[in-house]
């Protein structure tokens, strides 16, 4: 979860049961789906930049035989680059960017100081990508990690 506080205040919560990131006003409760994303498992938000970065696990669709969903995760322990990196506006106007692919278990985002990093769970590690380039390599900024789950920049 995020929060932005402008002229209004909003919470934005990656809900994996909804794949979406949903956009909660903070006054009001009222809810809206900011974008639509296959198993979330982390956002943070830059509201001067009007973006949201949300992780997702590409695995098969919750009505997948059980034997493709153990599949699937007997691959993220194996160390398969399945994640992705997306970059969500929050105007609806606005089309998604994956940013990053071939993320080993992506968990946890942070944006800040020009950067996004995301925690890779399966590789123990995390990883940064330039906000100038878009779309750019996802450098390994830091390692040796033990199952890296959450993110905060400061």
């Amino acid at each position: 979860m995020a929060v932005n506080c402008g002229s209004k205040c909003f919470a934005y919560v990656c809900e994996w049961g909804a794949h979406q990131v949903t956009r909660v006003d903070l006054a009001s409760g009222e809810k809206v789906g900011v974008g639509a994303i296959s198993s979330p498992s982390g956002c943070a938000v830059d509201a001067a930049a009007g973006y949201a970065y949300a992780v997702q696990q590409v695995r098969p669709p919750p009505s997948a035989r059980p034997s493709q969903r153990s599949d699937s995760r007997r691959r993220a322990r194996q160390g398969e680059r399945d994640g992705q990196l997306l970059r969500i506006p929050l105007t609806p106007s606005g089309e998604r960017l994956v940013m990053a692919k071939a993320l080993v278990a992506p968990m946890g985002v942070a944006v800040g100081g020009g950067y996004v990093y995301v925690g890779e769970r399966g590789a123990n590690r995390v990883r940064r990508i330039r906000l100038s380039d878009g779309q750019g390599a996802a450098e390994v900024w830091a390692a040796g990690f033990n199952s890296p789950i959450g993110l905060a920049a400061c």
